[in-house]
């Protein structure tokens, strides 16, 4: 039954991604026999038959087509931050779109065949370029398109790009994702999109250059908003009971932080050894405040709390940015409101008050 299940599932994304099939049709061709001969003699015998129904796929195009491009630049973000950018540059002169936009993790993600035509059926795509978006890259290399534009975000960071550390060893490095945290990248960043929209779209290019400037403008304030928080407290640590997505952000105003697990890590416990550190770290650098990300993966914040010698720290979320929501978007979120909301937390942690 099951490998009747992956046929199905294999002939209705083939369905979707007809456009693609001539560019790697060989490669395809030995996926599904290879799915036949796991189902058994029965599926040994569709094979010629479902093979028959892609090649006319293949020839005929039948009805599947890929959506129509109109006037406006067809836009894709994988995250939100990239989304809430762009869409400040390009304000109502391009259909910016969301692939994220349930909520979902990034590390978590599945894409659907519906995503992969959306993604190399756009203008532009705009991504981070880490190990969540390896999918991506393959669906591109898979569908190369001189018309469409992709901008890989990772590819502007050079030797500012942080390595992850490492849950278990690996020959390649591997760097963190979360590169929005800093709002140095997000002036970068911002102002690259905007390069790339521009010389793509030339007809809106001085509306881009100016919605990029006064966007760079609040950035730039908030920025000096965050480096007065840091460097006027006496506060230089940070206790960080969760995964860690915040290096970028931390890095920029040099505070060590200590975290429960590396990155966005697959762990949901801490280890006793780590519990003990992390309490003995909280005592021994006087840190009245613990963080989480706004969703914490388990209670190892109060974990570690419960182990520190007075047991009276507070316990303080940041938001990582990494699922919001429509229904958040729709509400007026945006990354400068979720970076204000940050900034409210850091001052409480790091103004030497309790």
């Amino acid at each position: 039954m099951l490998p009747l299940i992956f046929l199905f599932n294999y002939i209705t994304a083939a369905l979707f991604y007809q456009p693609l099939l001539d560019n790697y049709f060989k490669t395809e061709y030995t996926k599904l026999q290879m799915i036949c001969n796991l189902g058994g003699s029965m599926l040994k015998k569709l094979f010629p038959l479902v093979l028959a129904a892609l090649i006319s796929i293949s020839v005929c195009g039948c009805e599947t087509t890929l959506p129509k491009k109109g006037d406006k630049l067809n836009i894709i973000c994988t995250v939100f931050p990239l989304y809430d950018w762009t869409r400040e540059i390009t304000g109502s002169n391009a259909e910016v779109s969301l692939l994220l936009k349930n909520g979902t993790d990034m590390h978590s993600y599945r894409p659907t065949a519906a995503d992969l035509v959306k993604i190399v059926s756009s203008d532009v795509v705009i991504y981070i370029g880490g190990e969540s978006d390896e999918w991506i890259e393959k669906a591109l290399d898979r569908s190369p398109d001189a018309g469409r534009t992709e901008i890989r975000l990772m590819d502007y960071l050079g030797d500012n790009a942080i390595a992850e550390e490492e849950e278990h060893h690996h020959h390649d490095t591997e760097y963190d994702e979360h590169v929005w945290l800093s709002l140095k990248n997000a002036a970068l960043f911002t102002e690259k999109i905007e390069e790339e929209l521009s010389a793509k779209d030339k007809a809106n290019a001085e509306t881009y250059r100016l919605n990029a400037n006064n966007y760079a403008e609040r950035l730039s304030r908030l920025y000096k908003e965050y480096e007065n928080v840091f460097n006027e407290s006496p506060v230089k640590s940070a206790i960080f009971a969760d995964r860690y997505p915040f290096a970028y952000l931390f890095s920029d105003y040099g505070v060590t932080c200590y975290a429960a697990f590396p990155g966005c890590s697959a762990e949901t416990e801490a280890s006793f050894e780590t519990v003990i550190s992390l309490a003995q770290k909280a005592d021994g650098l006087n840190l009245k405040y613990i963080f989480t990300t706004e969703s914490p993966l388990s209670s190892v914040a109060e974990t570690i709390k419960e182990n520190t010698k007075h047991k009276n720290q507070k316990i303080l979320r940041l938001n990582s940015m990494q699922s919001v929501n429509k229904e958040q978007i729709n509400s007026g979120t945006t990354y400068v409101s979720l970076s204000e909301y940050n900034l409210a937390q850091l001052k409480k942690a790091f103004s030497g008050e309790f």
